[in-house]
């Protein structure tokens, strides 16, 4: 693939996916044991084709949120160097790029599954993708479908590249609604445990304590979760040993800033969420980049008898 991003901030030629969906498996590619890797894939199946051309690269570019000031100034929920700016850099523009993070929620997106490279066709900026007729994650083949049962709680993962900073939640869309933005708002997931269990390419595990932000997000009062894998030479700590990628304390990040992990979070499913087929789908609001990354996955709301959501590694919940 060849693309090409004249803008600060600048997306490296060949390199897409800066984040991505690994749990479950999504639409455009990618699980747990594809981490690190650009060209997105299917660990269960090599003959996927739509996942040959970087196909993982999935968002909304060139977005912010609609009204100044931002809702998100308090260092504790950043962890790049707007940290160390007064107030977070939220008492001037000119203080640091408007970004999604710092109004969680509230910047629009072209997809609730992202465009593949941040454009939308009709976008002036638009450059040809290899792959023309996959542009919107929407239109992509239905991924390899999870039956979770409802009334529990169920893993879910993402992996990133590049890292921006910032924060994500993670939402559904019953499919007999139409797929946007506004169903998966209204259908917010909620997040069960204290811990994040980064997972590793090569099986070994870590936790942390997850830090939530609720105040301040849209919808309102829905909870997200920091990114608190450190960032651009911030202050910010890694929050365990071993936790960041190769650029940690560089003062850029590089294409090659491979995560060799993802992040494990436990999400609700209630009893009362009827049964059927449903989209889930994971959005990442950057903090350093004007990015909001998505994906999407299928997956079957069923009774605990009917789930195929087996245990794959040892977690506990406090």
């Amino acid at each position: 693939m060849v693309m090409v991003w004249l803008l600060a901030f600048a997306i490296p030629s060949g390199v897409a996916a800066h984040g991505r969906m690994t749990m479950p498996a999504n639409r455009v590619g990618g699980e747990l044991d594809t981490v690190g890797d650009h060209n997105c894939r299917y660990s269960y199946d090599s003959s996927v084709t739509h996942s040959k051309a970087n196909m993982c690269g999935y968002m909304t570019r060139i977005t912010n949120p609609p009204h100044w000031p931002p809702t998100n100034c308090d260092a504790k929920y950043l962890t790049t160097t707007f940290r160390t700016h007064k107030n977070g850099g939220c008492n001037d523009k000119k203080d640091g790029i408007f970004s999604p993070w710092r109004s969680p929620g509230t910047a629009p997106v072209w997809s609730p599954c992202g465009y593949f490279g941040g454009y939308k066709k009709s976008d002036k900026n638009f450059e040809k993708a290899v792959s023309t007729s996959f542009q919107d994650g929407n239109s992509m083949p239905k991924s390899k479908v999870k039956k979770w049962a409802r009334g529990t709680d169920h893993r879910v993962g993402f992996t990133i590249t590049v890292n921006h900073g910032g924060g994500y939640i993670w939402r559904v869309c019953p499919k007999s609604k139409t797929l946007s933005e506004q169903c998966m708002q209204d259908h917010v997931l909620e997040f069960i445990g204290k811990k994040t269990t980064v997972h590793w390419k090569d099986g070994h595990e870590q936790s942390f304590d997850a830090l939530e932000l609720s105040k301040g997000t849209h919808p309102s009062g829905s909870t997200w979760r920091v990114n608190q894998i450190p960032c651009c030479k911030s202050t910010a700590m890694e929050p365990c040993t071993g936790c960041h990628g190769k650029a940690y304390h560089n003062t850029k990040e590089s294409q090659e800033d491979d995560w060799q992990f993802s992040l494990i979070d436990h999400v609700m499913i209630p009893s009362s969420m009827a049964k059927g087929e449903y989209v889930l789908g994971w959005r990442w609001d950057n903090e350093n980049q004007e990015q909001v990354w998505t994906n999407c996955a299928d997956i079957e709301i069923v009774d605990a008898s009917e789930s195929s959501d087996v245990l794959l590694f040892n977690e506990t919940l406090v």
